[in-house]
């Protein structure tokens, strides 16, 4: 099935892809590996086909708590074989130490946005729908993107626009927020795109 046919539907609660799954099996078999760690797990469709193709026991981290229960979800058939722990891929060393890893055959890292925080607007990530400007990651640090937008200076804003965003524009766009919060604190992002 194509990702166009995936997505033309509109539906929000879209299935994430995972891209390059035979090269990564091939990479991971190839030497029969006895334990992996994917330290993005997401939705568990690498870590699925790694799975299948071979006879390995896997360490599966994630920060976010939605990706971790859809993960348990989809990788139960595997059993034991499946540990999953709650942490940033920074925490590595010491979630395999807890999991009873003593070391890793291959390492797996699917860097980039969770199409399941995307999809979710309650999530604060999305400007096709309206919801709460959140955008954390981890539910459990304090700090959401409101936050910063309602109390950041706009010469903060538009360097961390500049420097995370990579936008050039990013001073007029920080300007543009400070006008709108003195009008309205606590956009929802969508807002914010208009």
């Amino acid at each position: 099935m194509s990702l166009a046919a995936i997505y033309e539907d509109g539906a929000t609660d879209r299935w994430h892809v995972p891209v390059m799954v035979e090269e990564v099996c091939g990479l991971a078999s190839a030497h029969g590996p006895l334990a992996f760690v994917d330290v993005t797990v997401g939705a568990g469709g690498h870590a699925a086909a790694i799975l299948r193709a071979t006879d390995a026991r896997m360490l599966g981290l994630d920060r976010d708590q939605r990706a971790l229960e859809v993960a348990r979800e989809n990788l139960a058939q595997f059993g034991d074989r499946v540990t999953l722990v709650r942490a940033d891929f920074g925490e590595i060393k010491s979630a395999m130490r807890d999991s009873g890893f003593d070391g890793a055959d291959v390492i797996l890292a699917d860097l980039g946005m969770s199409s399941l925080a995307l999809d979710d607007p309650a999530r604060g990530f999305s400007f096709r729908a309206d919801g709460p400007l959140d955008m954390r990651m981890d539910t459990r640090q304090q700090l959401r993107a409101s936050d910063l937008v309602n109390e950041e200076s706009e010469t903060e804003l538009a360097r961390i626009i500049y420097m995370y965003g990579e936008e050039r524009a990013s001073r007029r766009i920080a300007r543009l927020i400070v006008d709108a919060r003195r009008r309205q604190p606590s956009r929802p992002p969508a807002n914010f795109a208009r």
